[in-house]
């Protein structure tokens, strides 16, 4: 548990690390679980759907350095209050992330997680990829549209809504 972290006791008062003297961290661990906001459009039936996850880079928090609701806090949404109720949090264990992934013309990809604090977002991390040809350190944040579709789908396949949104009604 990493409450120690926060600057308050209560999980419900603590407010997401900053990354003052803090470098980012390469190294993620197996069951460490990646944390996403989600609008009530991106989950039906209490499941996450692909929607949930758009590109480039999809943006998620890091369970080291965060609680599930730092996702929510305007710290970690470039300074935006969002609405109360509007949105939640959907989580996905980095062991269970579908990679590498492997394109219709058998092309292999890579997708992988990087550590990209914010100033006021220290667990802010960026869903990246880079083909099986592409260097170690190569970073291709916008796969092909069918590539991504793909990928969206088993993202949303292995992600848990952690924290519900209220549905968005349909006029």
């Amino acid at each position: 548990m990493v409450r120690s972290l926060f600057s308050k006791d209560s999980v419900a008062e603590t407010v997401p690390l900053n990354s003052t003297n803090r470098a980012p961290i390469a190294a993620f661990g197996a069951d460490e679980l990646l944390y996403r906001r989600v609008r009530g459009d991106d989950v039906r039936n209490n499941e996450v759907l692909p929607t949930a996850f758009e590109w480039p880079a999809p943006s998620v928090l890091r369970s080291s350095f965060a609680e599930p609701h730092h996702a929510l806090h305007a710290n970690c949404c470039d300074g935006k209050q969002l609405p109360a109720g509007e949105w939640g949090v959907a989580e996905m264990k980095i062991a269970n992330l579908p990679t590498p992934f492997q394109s219709g013309n058998s092309k292999t990809f890579h997708f992988f997680i990087s550590h990209k604090p914010t100033a006021l977002c220290y667990s802010h991390c960026e869903l990246l990829c880079r083909s099986q040809e592409d260097p170690a350190d190569a970073e291709k944040v916008r796969p092909s549209t069918a590539l991504r579709a793909l990928y969206m789908i088993e993202l949303a396949r292995r992600s848990a809504v952690r924290i519900t949104p209220a549905p968005i009604a349909v006029v």
